[in-house]
């Protein structure tokens, strides 16, 4: 069974976009409102004192089902996300991991043997692989050691590496989300040299605005102001671009909290 029939149909058979879409959006949602669940704690804990910034509700935003028939083969994927201090500033809901989340689901529901992989990088980058998408991946975000410094030459050779085992067929993307501020940039492109680079660059504080000029040309960015419905349209292009395919985005039924 592919991957769009098993994501994509109810057990009666039909096409169960509804009841599908509401299985993967209610755990996003929930991811979203856990991310800004530590400032109000903070703030609990901090009453009377001068109180920590509150990270702002991150509301996800649906990548649509794709208009038109896919004329391209298949795609092998590798997300790179920034984590550094500086994402604080430039992603302070960290909205580029509720939307990798929809990123992964609509490929589970609409790929055709795409393969996704991420690594989370500061001036460190944890393991990839990459799979079949899948509600796992959907739910991951990987470990690294924080830190005030930005380097994307050691998420570079994780791509890389990763790319070593797919097949010589499938197009190689890499897609950086980042605030721009980083070490190697030169040196990370080349060891990425065959692959389609994109970058989508965290523009909530204006740092993406003052650091594009070090990727120089040959890469497709977007800059993005650190909420979901900018990364939602970013993704949307990215999806445009692999597929060939119409793809719009709308804004997720909010959730209460219990």
């Amino acid at each position: 069974m592919s991957g769009v029939e098993r994501f994509g149909r109810s057990r009666s058979g039909r096409p169960g976009a509804y009841s599908d879409r509401a299985r993967w959006l209610l755990p996003i949602a929930v991811a979203a409102l856990l991310l800004s669940w530590p400032a109000v704690l903070g703030m609990t804990k901090h009453s009377g004192s001068s109180a920590p910034p509150v990270r702002p509700v991150v509301t996800p935003w649906v990548l649509d089902p794709p208009v038109g028939q896919r004329l391209t083969g298949p795609f092998d994927l590798a997300v790179l996300v920034d984590e550094s201090a500086s994402t604080n500033s430039s992603d302070p809901g960290g909205a580029r991991w509720v939307q990798f989340s929809e990123l992964v689901r609509w490929l589970a529901l609409y790929g055709r043997g795409d393969r996704i992989g991420v690594s989370a990088f500061t001036t460190t980058a944890s393991p990839m692989s990459l799979s079949v998408p899948s509600e796992g991946l959907a739910k991951s975000r990987p470990h690294v050691a924080t830190g005030n410094g930005t380097d994307v030459l050691p998420a570079a050779r994780v791509a890389r590496q990763a790319f070593g085992a797919t097949p010589p067929t499938s197009r190689r993307v890499v897609l950086f989300i980042t605030d721009g501020a980083s070490d190697h940039v030169p040196e990370a492109l080349r060891a990425v040299r065959g692959a389609d680079v994109w970058v989508f660059g965290l523009n909530g504080d204006g740092t993406w605005s003052k650091a594009q000029r070090v990727w120089g040309r040959g890469i497709r960015s977007i800059a993005i102001d650190g909420t979901s419905k900018s990364i939602a349209s970013a993704e949307a292009k990215l999806l445009e671009d692999l597929t060939g395919q119409s793809v719009t985005t709308h804004e997720a039924p909010r959730v209460n909290a219990p």
